[in-house]
């Protein structure tokens, strides 16, 4: 339902703004919680016609999780009951502190929030996010230091 009122780009009707106001509050979704316990409590947006502040009680839509658990995408509007205007949302917030999100047709990339993880907390989101690309290099060493041992 949402893509199909994202590609409508002209002013929108009442039937329309209704079904969008039928959209979940982004207030359900939040807090968000990552597959490593990190969570996302809060999200905001400008309204894009008067620049306004929208918070997630004015934003509707849904979040989904994506690569396992690592980044929740956000598909959705922003409802600004100032100057009347519904701001499609489109962003992607990862675990590690880092967000992307649409504006003027291409991908800003910011931080959500300042992310204070311990070195090995850092580490292991590393390894999470590129586990399979880690383990044939890592059976590679360790049939290596077998061969190595038998000698």
């Amino acid at each position: 339902m949402i893509s199909e009122i994202n590609d409508n780009e002209e002013l929108v009707g009442n039937d329309v703004a209704e079904r969008i106001q039928q959209l979940p509050l982004l207030t359900e979704s939040l807090p968000y919680t990552f597959a490593d316990g990190g969570k996302l409590n809060e999200i905001g947006f400008n309204c894009g016609g008067c620049n306004k502040p929208l918070s997630s009680h004015e934003i509707h839509g849904t979040m989904e999780e994506k690569m396992n658990g690592t980044v929740a995408a956000l598909t959705g509007f922003g409802v600004c009951y100032e100057c009347r205007t519904l701001s499609p949302i489109e962003a992607k917030f990862y675990a590690d502190g880092t967000s992307l999100h649409k504006k003027d047709n291409s991908w800003v990339q910011e931080r959500w929030s300042p992310v204070h993880h311990t070195l090995t907390h850092r580490v292991s989101l590393y390894v999470y996010a590129r586990w399979q690309t880690l383990i044939p290099p890592a059976i590679a060493a360790i049939i290596l230091f077998g061969w190595y041992l038998k000698r």
